[in-house]
């Protein structure tokens, strides 16, 4: 894998620490290594005990940088029709991957802050794509604003902190 490519959450846990996605880095393996830095040529056998030390990602566990890029521009392309359709109807519009971008650096709220971060973050649950009740809040002040700037109307935001999100314990308050 790559720096940039990411596995799924739903990847088998159990078979991660059984040694899933490494390389069994035994003597022989380092042997041939060792070989190769030094400019060497294995033998085949040694090439075949190499390939064989390494317990790759299958493609089904994992986004490579192709899928990533591919993902990125439906999203944007989505995102910009829906823009285009509100601001040709003079409908409300809210920037929902703008305030995703803001929880991810940490956006605070009258008593705590909502992150991205996986588990401890409170923006997102336990399955890392849907938000927890109180993303959802953060997503219905923001929907909130839109409508009152547009509409003129004075509706009240809620209080996030009166949403529960994801604590140490695995429950949700």
């Amino acid at each position: 894998m790559y720096p940039e490519e990411l596995l799924l959450l739903t990847i088998d846990q159990a078979a991660l620490t059984q040694g899933y996605g490494s390389v069994v880095l035994s003597p022989e393996v380092l042997q041939v290594l060792g070989l190769l830095q030094q400019g060497g040529t294995p033998s085949a056998e040694q090439a075949q005990l190499v390939l064989d030390a390494v317990s790759g990602i299958e493609d089904g566990d994992a986004l490579d940088k192709t899928e990533l890029e591919a993902i990125s521009a439906a999203r944007a392309s989505y995102n910009a029709t829906i823009q285009g359709i509100a601001e040709a109807n003079s409908l409300a519009f809210v920037d929902a991957e703008g305030l995703l971008q803001q929880v991810s650096q940490g956006l605070s709220f009258p008593g705590g802050v909502v992150t991205s971060e996986f588990v401890t973050g409170g923006g997102f649950s336990l399955d890392g794509v849907h938000l927890t009740p109180r993303g959802y809040a953060l997503v219905a002040n923001e929907t909130i604003r839109a409508i009152n700037t547009t509409y003129g109307s004075d509706l009240p935001e809620v209080n996030i902190g009166n949403f529960g999100t994801i604590n140490l314990s695995d429950n949700v308050d």
